[in-house]
């Protein structure tokens, strides 16, 4: 006989979703822009490039200071030591353009306390962002179901997801679409030496 049964649901993994209010027409132009004269899908792999890209981004102050207080939100609620004020936030990101069959294997963003990506154009078959389980790599014999180890997300135009650094992800396949899939992606840590 069984006297009696607690469920503890452990460890959680906090997500945000932040809706920006930004030009995020004019933002997309930009990033196609770079992208096209990158000649890559991404401004990541060139930092030089990068570097102008993000020096010359549209509305520059609005757009970091939403993620500034954005990443504020995040570790006030999720219980992480607060960034410092007057500059306590180390950014980078870079833009990206998924148009039809391109796709992001799964990885993570090391060195890094916060992850993101802000959306500034999407078509209406966006590709789903797939955030995976810390311990899905661990299943072996588990039989649950993966809709509660995979979480696929498909962004709007305007959104903003933030999560820890350590959390696996990947973009899944781009479908037939004349409307490139552009995404901002971010890390944000410490600027100072946490003790």
């Amino acid at each position: 006989m069984i006297e009696n049964i607690k469920h503890y649901g452990l460890f959680r993994v906090d997500v945000f979703r932040i809706v920006f209010d930004l030009p995020h027409q004019e933002i997309a132009q930009y990033c196609m822009d770079v992208i096209d004269k990158a000649g890559c899908y991404t401004s990541y792999f060139d930092q030089n490039y990068n570097r102008n890209f993000k020096e010359n981004i549209p509305h520059k102050e609005q757009f970091e200071g939403d993620l500034f207080r954005a990443a504020d939100e995040f570790v006030k609620k999720t219980g992480r030591k607060p960034f410092a004020q007057g500059g306590g936030h180390r950014l980078n990101y870079w833009c990206s353009a998924y148009k039809e069959n391109d796709q992001h294997g799964s990885h993570i963003h090391p060195r890094s306390l916060i992850s993101g990506t802000y959306y500034p154009q999407t078509p209406d078959n966006a590709a789903a962002i797939t955030l995976e389980s810390p311990w899905i790599e661990r299943m072996m014999h588990e039989t649950i179901d993966l809709k509660h180890v995979l979480f696929d997300y498909k962004p709007g135009t305007g959104d903003c997801l933030m999560w820890p650094s350590w959390l696996n992800h990947r973009v899944n396949v781009q479908g037939k679409t004349d409307i490139p899939r552009i995404a901002i992606s971010f890390n944000i840590d410490y600027n100072q030496v946490i003790a």
